[in-house]
């Protein structure tokens, strides 16, 4: 509690207006290389830091299917609404599943968000960085599944 390098000297007493959603890929290349593991891990310890501050969090998991159709599956693991301080327990049931679609994800999460109150929101998403949610989910494909969720 040295205060000395700081130019406020006095601890913050305004609530953050800050809502989060942590997104994670679900996709089978997580499972490689400790990668969930170290999903799941970073999960909790943002649920336990955004509950301890009293932020609002949400952690979604998603992955697509190998389909035709381009199914998504998206997983709420803990939800805003949500009071339950056994929620934390879902996060357990995190795992890697099948194929992923990042910018359809993004969108949903960015498209909750943004109903939340709170003035900040921000987005944090936990990937190995490789949509692969059919043949040709690549590139410029990707990009504009993605960009559409920003604008």
């Amino acid at each position: 509690m040295d205060f000395r390098y700081f130019a406020r000297k006095r601890p913050p007493e305004e609530e953050p207006s800050l809502a989060v959603a942590l997104r994670i890929d679900e996709y089978a290349s997580m499972s490689a290389f400790g990668r969930l593991e170290a999903a799941k891990q970073a999960a909790v310890a943002l649920y336990e830091f955004c509950t301890g501050c009293g932020i609002p969090i949400m952690v979604y998991g998603d992955t697509a299917d190998r389909s035709k159709l381009e199914q998504m599956s998206v997983y709420a693991y803990v939800d805003f609404e949500s009071n339950d301080p056994d929620d934390k327990y879902a996060l357990m049931n995190i795992q890697a599943r099948s194929n992923n679609r990042d910018g359809m994800a993004l969108r949903i999460l960015a498209e909750r968000l943004l109903h939340a109150p709170q003035k900040t929101k921000l987005i944090i998403s936990i990937s190995d960085g490789q949509p692969k949610a059919m043949p040709d989910y690549t590139g410029e494909k990707a990009a504009r599944d993605g960009i559409s969720c920003i604008t």
